[in-house]
């Protein structure tokens, strides 16, 4: 029990950070959606954030990143001013191969881009840029209210990145596994750079999915993992006497290597992502 206890501690530590992180988060400030907020949720500076932006679309060859704050939308005769995503819908709609101008916040950086709306992206008829939105406001809790939001959401997390894994180790099996969708120490450096441009409370919440995905991963019963050393405890435990070391240590050792190759992989992923 107390080897046990040892090696979970790892785990239970990165979850208990996570927590932490994300409650302090609430309790100073951070941007969620609007929608069905509970009634001691203090929300201000709400707007319209672009929380999706599709591959090879206006938007994102203009170089609309997720995060950022739609702040007006303006052609030759009209401006509109904090529009809601159906103002958005509907203006774009009405531009179809028409160039518009978007002005929007990123971090504390005002921008404008133009582009052009065009059919194809998301229907035959409809033209489009390629971006969801939704109602985002900065939402605080009080003090316990706080710890008890970050409890929640830490659970919604771990649960959601658990199902992550578990579907890609289900689909490696089967050899559909798309090792373009794993990041590895250097693009973790880019998602980092990232949520550092839309402030510190951005740059929390990656900290505690980093954590979480850190405790998932490392509960793999996979040798040379905190979860393949738990699984050996538990099978002294059940045969009542040690494993044999050299069997031990050479399976520790082939899963060591096979993670080393596993991370050279990613990080070549990585680097050939950022050359593009």
């Amino acid at each position: 029990y107390i080897q046990a206890a040892v090696v979970v501690a790892g785990v239970v530590f990165n979850i208990l950070f996570a927590w932490v992180l994300l409650s302090y988060a609430f309790l100073v400030g951070t941007p969620m959606s609007v929608e069905e907020l509970p009634e001691n949720a203090l929300v201000h500076d709400v707007a319209t954030t672009i929380i999706y932006v599709e591959d090879n679309a206006p938007a994102q060859e203009a170089g609309l990143r997720e995060g950022d704050v739609v702040l007006a939308l303006a052609d030759n005769t009209l401006r509109m001013s904090n529009p809601t995503p159906q103002q958005i819908q509907s203006f774009i709609a009405a531009h179809n191969n028409q160039e518009i101008i978007l002005t929007y916040r990123r971090g504390d950086v005002v921008s404008s881009v133009v582009l052009s709306p065009r059919v194809g992206i998301v229907s035959t008829t409809t033209p489009a840029i390629g971006i969801a939105m939704d109602r985002v406001g900065t939402v605080q809790y009080p003090f316990f209210s706080a710890f008890k939001e970050g409890a929640m959401l830490t659970w919604r997390f771990l649960r959601l990145t658990t199902q992550a894994i578990w579907s890609f180790f289900a689909d490696a099996v089967k050899g559909n596994a798309d090792m373009a969708i794993v990041t590895g120490p250097v693009g973790m450096m880019g998602l980092i750079d990232q949520a550092s441009e839309y402030g510190v409370v951005q740059l929390m919440t990656l900290t505690a999915l980093i954590s979480l995905s850190l405790a998932v991963i490392n509960l793999i019963p996979f040798p040379s993992l905190d979860g393949g050393r738990l699984l050996f405890i538990l099978i002294e435990a059940i045969k009542r006497s040690p494993i044999n070391p050299k069997v031990a240590n050479t399976l520790s050792f082939i899963g060591f290597v096979f993670l080393m190759i596993l991370m050279v992989v990613v990080t070549y992923n990585d680097v050939s992502t950022l050359l593009k």
